[in-house]
Parts: structure tokens; C-alpha cells; sequence
């Protein structure tokens, strides 16, 4: 009766840990893997333009802007009653039929 109860850890436990020699596979393929890596040529540059490391391609000219240019004071003004101030936004009330 305890025999396959002890039998069930014992091949999970094999199914689980990897041999020495699976782990060995492993490292070669990983090893073979990054030295052919390192042998390809190196993928081409993305072309969205001149070269940026080319000294003798034109620039356009740098300008100067105002960063604060579009400001506009927003002091605080004198309440005024909200209904006044629906009726300015409201639209217009449609003709009666």
C-alpha cells in the first residue's frame, strides 16, 4: 500500500531536475548561440534623413521664441450672479411653433 506513494515523489522529482548532461546541452547550444551572435554584421542603420554624424549636411536655422508669448493675466474679477452668467453662454432659445 506505501509503495506507490513513495514511488510518485521519486519520478517527479526526475521529471523535475534536469541531469548533468541535459544542463550541459543547455550551455553548449548557449555558448554556440551567442559566439554565432557575435559573428553577423550589425543590423543597418534606420535612414530618416542625412547622417546625423555628417559634418557637412545643413541645418536648418535655429530661432528664438517667446515661451511665454501667449499669456494672458487672469486676475480675479468681481462675482457676478451664475445665472447671469448661463444666460451669456447659453444658445439661443428655439421659436415656439
Amino acid at each position: 500500500m506505501l509503495s506507490p506513494s513513495r514511488a510518485y515523489p521519486a519520478a517527479f522529482e526526475r521529471l523535475t531536475t534536469p541531469s548533468l548532461r541535459q544542463l550541459g546541452r543547455i550551455a553548449s547550444l548557449s555558448v554556440l548561440a551567442a559566439f554565432a551572435d557575435g559573428c553577423t554584421a550589425p543590423p543597418p542603420s534606420p535612414f530618416a534623413g542625412h547622417n546625423p554624424s555628417d559634418p557637412s549636411v545643413r541645418t536648418p536655422a535655429v530661432r528664438d521664441g517667446s515661451t511665454v508669448a501667449p499669456y494672458v493675466s487672469r486676475r480675479p474679477a468681481d462675482p457676478v450672479p451664475w445665472s447671469q452668467q448661463n444666460e451669456q453662454v447659453a444658445p439661443p432659445p428655439k421659436p415656439a411653433e
